[in-house]
C-alpha cells in the first residue's frame, strides 16, 4: 500500500504539472493571436533625444527621402507603452463626483495614426497645423465608451490640471498599447510637436531590413551625432510583453518532465517487484493456456488504475489553482476538458510503456522455469 500511494501521488504531480503547462501556453498563445489594433510588421522605434526632437523636421524629410522608410511620426509614448496620464475634469453625462484619469499620447503631426497602422473610425484626423487642432482631440472606442459617449463627436472635454476644454474630432479603433492581457484603456490624443519620447517610422515593403537598417543608421547620426543610433522593432517589444508567463510555462513544461521521469522509474520498479511476487501465478497462468497479451494485461491493468487515481485528483485541484491564476487576466481563455483528457492520455501513455517491458518479459518467460524458482 505504501508503494501505491507513493506512485499516486507522484503521478498526482506530474498530471497537474502537464495541464498547468497546456494551459499557460494555450493562454499566452491566446493573447498573441488577439488583434493589436495597430500593424507591428516592419514598424520601428527610436528613442528620440534632445538633437532628434530639435531636428526632427529635417530628420523626417531625409527618412522619406532615402526610400527606406514610407511613414514617420513621434509621439510621447511609444506604440507599446503609455507613459502619460490626465484627469479628465468634465464632459457631458459626467456623474456626479465621479472622476477619470485616461491614458494621453502627445503626437507630433498627421502622420501617427498612418504610420502606426490605427483605423480612425468617425470623424477626421488631425490637419497637422498646431493653431487649428490645439483645442482638439482624438479619443479611442474604450475612452468613448468609458464617458458614454452615444455620439462622441464635436463633445467637449475639460482635461488636465488647469481644466483645458478641447472637442473631439475623431474616434479612432482601440490598440493594445497596455498588457496584452487586459482591455484597451481609455486614451486620447493631442496634437503637441514638441512632446515627443518616440520616434515611430515603417520601413518600406520593399527594401531588405539589413540595407534599411545602414541607411537609417547614417541619417540618425547625421542628426544625433553624440548618441549611436539604436532601434527596436515594435513586434519584439511586444512579444516581450510575455516574458514572465513564457518562462512560467518553460518551468512548468520542465519540472512536468522530470516528474514524469521521476514517477517512471519508481513505476518501472515497482512493476518488476510484482512481477518477480507473481512468478508462480504467472508460469501457472501460462501452463494453463494464458497468452502474452493476457499476463501483460493482467500485470497491467492494477498501474492503470492507479494512474486513473491520479488523473482524478490532479484534474480537479489543476482546475481550481489555474482558474485561480487565470482570474488575474482580463484577457483570458477558458479551461476546456480537452486538457485535462490530453495530460490524462499522455501519463497513461508514459505508464504503459514503461510497464510494459516488465509485464512482456514476465509473460514470456518460460512457464516450467518460473514454476522451478519457487
Amino acid at each position: 500500500m505504501p508503494r501505491k500511494i507513493l506512485v499516486v501521488l507522484q503521478f498526482s504531480c506530474s498530471v497537474a504539472l502537464i495541464i498547468s503547462t497546456l494551459i499557460v501556453f494555450q493562454q499566452i498563445q491566446h493573447a498573441k493571436d488577439r488583434p493589436k489594433g495597430y500593424d507591428a510588421n516592419r514598424l520601428m522605434m527610436t528613442d528620440v533625444s534632445a538633437d532628434l526632437n530639435r531636428n526632427y523636421p529635417a530628420l523626417k524629410n531625409d527618412l522619406l527621402q532615402s526610400g527606406v522608410v514610407s511613414s514617420v511620426t513621434k509621439a510621447s509614448s511609444p506604440i507599446t507603452d503609455i507613459w502619460s496620464n490626465n484627469t479628465i475634469n468634465d464632459w457631458q453625462g459626467k456623474g456626479p463626483n465621479e472622476t477619470l484619469s485616461m491614458a494621453t499620447v502627445a503626437v507630433s503631426d498627421a502622420d501617427y495614426f498612418k504610420t502606426l497602422g490605427m483605423q480612425l473610425r468617425e470623424g477626421r484626423n488631425f490637419t497637422g497645423n498646431l493653431g487649428s487642432d490645439s483645442l482638439s482631440m482624438i479619443i479611442n472606442e474604450a475612452a468613448a465608451r468609458r464617458m458614454r459617449f452615444k455620439e462622441p463627436l464635436n463633445q467637449a472635454v475639460d482635461w488636465g490640471q488647469t481644466a483645458q476644454r478641447a472637442k473631439v474630432i475623431g474616434v479612432v479603433g482601440n490598440a493594445l498599447m497596455g498588457s496584452p492581457f487586459s482591455p484597451a484603456v481609455p486614451t486620447y490624443f493631442m496634437l503637441s510637436p514638441d512632446k515627443a519620447a518616440a520616434i515611430m517610422y515603417r520601413l518600406s515593403p520593399s527594401v531588405r531590413t539589413s540595407d534599411a537598417i545602414t541607411t537609417l543608421s547614417s541619417i540618425f547620426n547625421k542628426y544625433n551625432p553624440s548618441y549611436p543610433y539604436l532601434y527596436h522593432f515594435v513586434d519584439e517589444s511586444y512579444v516581450a510583453k510575455f516574458d514572465l508567463e513564457t518562462l512560467i510555462g518553460k518551468l512548468a513544461g520542465l519540472f512536468a518532465g522530470l516528474a514524469i521521469f521521476i514517477s517512471s522509474l519508481g513505476l518501472f520498479g515497482l512493476a518488476a517487484f510484482i512481477a518477480e511476487q507473481r512468478t508462480k501465478e504467472i508460469g501457472i497462468r501460462k501452463v494453463l493456456g494464458a497468452s502474452v497479451s493476457q499476463v501483460w494485461f493482467l500485470l497491467s491493468k492494477e498501474f492503470m488504475g492507479l494512474v486513473l487515481i491520479s488523473c482524478l485528483i490532479a484534474s480537479p485541484l489543476s482546475f481550481y489553482f489555474l482558474q485561480h491564476w487565470l482570474e488575474k487576466y482580463d484577457y483570458r481563455i477558458s479551461i476546456g476538458p480537452w486538457v485535462f483528457i490530453l495530460a490524462g492520455l499522455a501519463v497513461m501513455t508514459v505508464t504503459i510503456l514503461t510497464i510494459s517491458f516488465q509485464a512482456i518479459k514476465a509473460a514470456l518467460m518460460n512457464p516450467v522455469k518460473s514454476l522451478r524458482s519457487e
